[in-house]
């Protein structure tokens, strides 16, 4: 298992293409702060590339506000 720990978008941003670009990597953990300081980024593998999957969880700070629950994700998902 491959790890990196970022605190500046340009380590996040380096990460990301990191993991892209890794035939081994199929999975992404990214806090939901870090992802929204790196959003086009992010988007661009989940929307376009869809390798690899990324997962936004909250950090030790708690959820975003105005972020849905990964329960309720999961449920939004699963009735479309």
């Amino acid at each position: 298992m491959d790890t990196r720990t970022v605190k500046a978008r340009k380590d996040a941003v380096a990460a990301l293409e990191y993991a892209q670009n890794s035939p081994e990597i199929g999975l992404v953990l990214i806090t939901e702060r870090i992802a929204d300081s790196v959003r086009p980024e992010v988007n661009e593998i989940v929307f376009k590339l869809h390798k690899p999957l990324v997962v936004e969880i909250p950090d030790t700070e708690g959820p975003l506000p105005d972020r849905p629950s990964a329960r309720e994700l999961m449920v939004s998902l699963m009735r479309t």
